[in-house]
Protein backbone atom coordinates (compact mmCIF):
# COMPACT_ATOMS: atom_id res chain seq x y z
CA UNK A 1 0.00 0.00 0.00
CA UNK A 2 3.09 2.26 0.85
CA UNK A 3 4.48 1.42 -2.32
CA UNK A 4 1.22 2.29 -4.41
CA UNK A 5 1.08 5.90 -2.67
CA UNK A 6 4.32 6.43 -3.41
CA UNK A 7 4.43 5.26 -7.42
CA UNK A 8 1.15 7.34 -7.22
CA UNK A 9 2.55 10.41 -5.86
CA UNK A 10 5.96 9.98 -8.22
CA UNK A 11 3.58 9.40 -11.36
CA UNK A 12 1.61 12.58 -10.41
CA UNK A 13 4.68 14.82 -10.13
CA UNK A 14 6.36 13.24 -13.26
CA UNK A 15 3.05 14.57 -15.09
CA UNK A 16 3.05 18.13 -13.33
CA UNK A 17 6.35 18.66 -14.24
CA UNK A 18 5.76 17.51 -18.07
CA UNK A 19 2.70 19.67 -18.46
CA UNK A 20 4.89 22.27 -16.91
CA UNK A 21 7.20 21.73 -19.46
CA UNK A 22 4.79 21.04 -22.35
CA UNK A 23 2.94 24.50 -21.78
CA UNK A 24 5.53 26.87 -20.81
CA UNK A 25 5.65 28.14 -24.86
CA UNK A 26 9.51 27.87 -24.81
CA UNK A 27 10.43 28.20 -28.16
CA UNK A 28 7.37 28.52 -29.68
CA UNK A 29 6.07 31.96 -31.39
CA UNK A 30 3.07 32.95 -29.39
CA UNK A 31 2.08 36.21 -28.54
CA UNK A 32 2.88 35.55 -24.81
CA UNK A 33 6.35 34.56 -25.82
CA UNK A 34 6.34 37.93 -28.52
CA UNK A 35 5.74 39.87 -24.79
CA UNK A 36 8.20 38.96 -22.75
CA UNK A 37 11.01 40.26 -25.45
CA UNK A 38 12.51 43.24 -24.61
CA UNK A 39 14.96 45.63 -26.28
CA UNK A 40 18.60 45.09 -25.56
CA UNK A 41 17.99 41.00 -25.53
CA UNK A 42 20.28 39.25 -27.38
CA UNK A 43 18.93 36.77 -30.74
CA UNK A 44 19.56 34.19 -28.70
CA UNK A 45 17.37 35.46 -25.92
CA UNK A 46 14.60 36.03 -28.28
CA UNK A 47 15.52 32.34 -30.51
CA UNK A 48 14.69 30.61 -26.61
CA UNK A 49 11.67 32.29 -26.37
CA UNK A 50 10.61 32.07 -29.76
CA UNK A 51 11.96 29.38 -31.65
CA UNK A 52 14.19 30.40 -35.23
CA UNK A 53 12.55 32.67 -37.14
CA UNK A 54 10.62 31.08 -40.26
CA UNK A 55 12.09 34.53 -42.29
CA UNK A 56 15.33 36.27 -41.64
CA UNK A 57 15.53 39.86 -43.90
CA UNK A 58 19.80 40.23 -43.65
CA UNK A 59 19.95 44.14 -44.35
CA UNK A 60 23.26 44.38 -43.18
CA UNK A 61 24.60 42.38 -46.33
CA UNK A 62 22.30 44.75 -48.45
CA UNK A 63 23.90 47.94 -46.91
CA UNK A 64 27.39 45.55 -47.42
CA UNK A 65 26.52 45.05 -51.00
CA UNK A 66 25.41 49.03 -51.56
CA UNK A 67 29.19 49.61 -50.27
CA UNK A 68 29.64 53.61 -49.67
CA UNK A 69 25.92 53.85 -50.33
CA UNK A 70 24.69 51.53 -47.87
CA UNK A 71 25.49 54.20 -45.03
CA UNK A 72 22.79 56.23 -46.60
CA UNK A 73 20.06 53.54 -45.71
CA UNK A 74 19.89 54.01 -41.78
CA UNK A 75 17.77 57.31 -42.84
CA UNK A 76 15.06 54.68 -44.29
CA UNK A 77 12.34 53.89 -41.81
CA UNK A 78 13.10 50.55 -40.74
CA UNK A 79 16.32 50.06 -42.74
CA UNK A 80 18.58 51.67 -39.45
CA UNK A 81 18.89 47.39 -38.35
CA UNK A 82 21.12 44.57 -38.95
CA UNK A 83 18.30 42.54 -39.43
CA UNK A 84 14.63 41.93 -39.27
CA UNK A 85 13.44 38.49 -37.50
CA UNK A 86 10.48 37.13 -38.51
CA UNK A 87 8.12 34.68 -36.95
CA UNK A 88 3.69 33.41 -37.90
CA UNK A 89 1.65 32.16 -35.66
CA UNK A 90 -1.88 31.23 -37.42
CA UNK A 91 -2.82 35.00 -39.77
CA UNK A 92 -0.45 36.79 -36.81
CA UNK A 93 2.90 37.72 -37.71
CA UNK A 94 5.90 38.88 -35.00
CA UNK A 95 9.14 40.90 -36.75
CA UNK A 96 11.82 41.62 -34.09
CA UNK A 97 14.60 44.31 -34.90
CA UNK A 98 17.90 43.32 -34.59
CA UNK A 99 21.14 45.72 -34.62
CA UNK A 100 24.59 44.95 -32.81
CA UNK A 101 22.98 41.67 -31.89
CA UNK A 102 20.25 43.38 -29.74
CA UNK A 103 17.11 43.72 -29.96
CA UNK A 104 15.90 47.34 -30.93
CA UNK A 105 12.03 47.12 -32.12
CA UNK A 106 9.39 44.48 -31.97
CA UNK A 107 6.18 44.59 -33.97
CA UNK A 108 2.89 42.25 -34.61
CA UNK A 109 1.04 42.32 -37.56
CA UNK A 110 -1.31 40.70 -39.56
CA UNK A 111 0.69 38.37 -41.62
CA UNK A 112 0.51 40.19 -44.69
CA UNK A 113 1.49 43.33 -43.54
CA UNK A 114 5.02 42.20 -42.84
CA UNK A 115 7.51 41.96 -45.85
CA UNK A 116 5.65 39.30 -47.96
CA UNK A 117 2.17 39.20 -50.05
CA UNK A 118 -0.44 37.04 -48.67
CA UNK A 119 -2.46 35.27 -51.66
CA UNK A 120 -6.05 35.63 -52.20
CA UNK A 121 -8.90 37.65 -53.95
CA UNK A 122 -8.90 41.36 -52.97
CA UNK A 123 -11.33 42.63 -50.44
CA UNK A 124 -13.28 46.16 -51.43
CA UNK A 125 -10.21 47.60 -49.34
CA UNK A 126 -7.75 46.94 -51.57
CA UNK A 127 -9.17 48.49 -54.87
CA UNK A 128 -7.77 51.68 -56.37
CA UNK A 129 -8.80 54.66 -54.03
CA UNK A 130 -11.30 57.22 -55.90
CA UNK A 131 -8.21 59.68 -56.07
CA UNK A 132 -6.36 56.87 -58.43
CA UNK A 133 -2.96 56.65 -56.31
CA UNK A 134 -0.84 54.04 -56.81
CA UNK A 135 0.09 52.91 -53.99
CA UNK A 136 -2.57 51.21 -53.15
CA UNK A 137 -2.50 47.23 -51.22
CA UNK A 138 -3.13 45.55 -54.96
CA UNK A 139 -0.39 47.50 -56.11
CA UNK A 140 1.30 46.74 -53.36
CA UNK A 141 0.91 42.59 -54.13
CA UNK A 142 2.05 43.23 -57.16
CA UNK A 143 5.80 43.95 -56.00
CA UNK A 144 8.09 41.23 -55.70
CA UNK A 145 11.62 40.75 -55.01
CA UNK A 146 13.70 39.92 -58.15
CA UNK A 147 12.00 42.85 -60.49
CA UNK A 148 13.70 45.60 -62.01
CA UNK A 149 13.41 49.16 -61.12
CA UNK A 150 11.77 49.73 -64.55
CA UNK A 151 9.08 46.77 -63.29
CA UNK A 152 8.28 48.20 -59.86
CA UNK A 153 8.17 51.99 -61.57
CA UNK A 154 5.44 50.81 -64.25
CA UNK A 155 3.52 50.07 -60.89
CA UNK A 156 4.15 52.26 -58.81
CA UNK A 157 5.31 55.09 -60.52
CA UNK A 158 9.06 56.94 -59.98
CA UNK A 159 10.02 57.11 -56.26
CA UNK A 160 11.86 58.96 -54.55
CA UNK A 161 16.02 58.15 -53.96
CA UNK A 162 16.82 57.62 -50.50
CA UNK A 163 20.55 56.41 -51.99
CA UNK A 164 21.09 56.31 -55.77
CA UNK A 165 23.76 54.55 -57.60
CA UNK A 166 23.04 53.30 -61.27
CA UNK A 167 21.72 50.21 -61.07
CA UNK A 168 21.37 50.18 -56.94
CA UNK A 169 20.13 51.94 -53.94
CA UNK A 170 17.41 52.95 -52.08
CA UNK A 171 13.96 53.98 -52.77
CA UNK A 172 11.21 55.25 -50.86
CA UNK A 173 6.93 54.96 -52.17
CA UNK A 174 4.72 57.02 -49.61
CA UNK A 175 1.09 57.66 -49.53
CA UNK A 176 -1.27 58.46 -47.26
CA UNK A 177 0.22 56.52 -44.47
CA UNK A 178 1.38 53.87 -46.26
CA UNK A 179 4.85 53.22 -48.07
CA UNK A 180 7.23 51.15 -49.69
CA UNK A 181 11.17 50.57 -49.39
CA UNK A 182 12.51 48.77 -51.69
CA UNK A 183 16.49 48.45 -52.15
CA UNK A 184 17.73 47.38 -55.65
CA UNK A 185 21.16 45.84 -56.03
CA UNK A 186 22.17 45.52 -59.71
CA UNK A 187 18.81 46.78 -60.93
CA UNK A 188 16.67 43.55 -58.99
CA UNK A 189 14.75 44.76 -55.73
CA UNK A 190 16.66 42.22 -53.47
CA UNK A 191 14.73 43.99 -50.10
CA UNK A 192 10.98 44.88 -50.37
CA UNK A 193 9.53 46.21 -46.75
CA UNK A 194 5.84 47.42 -47.06
CA UNK A 195 4.02 49.34 -44.05
CA UNK A 196 0.31 51.02 -43.64
CA UNK A 197 -1.78 48.12 -46.28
Amino acid sequence: MQRMRCSFRLAALALVCALAVGCSGKGKPTKSNFDKIKNDMSTKEVEELMGPAAQTVDLKAVKDALGGLGGLMGSVPGMDVDKQLIWFEGEIAYQVSIKDDKVTNKVSLKKDEITKDKKGTPSASDKEPPAGGKLTKANADKIKEGMSKAEVEAILGPGKAKADAGKGGVYIWQEDGKSITITFVDDKATVVLKAGF
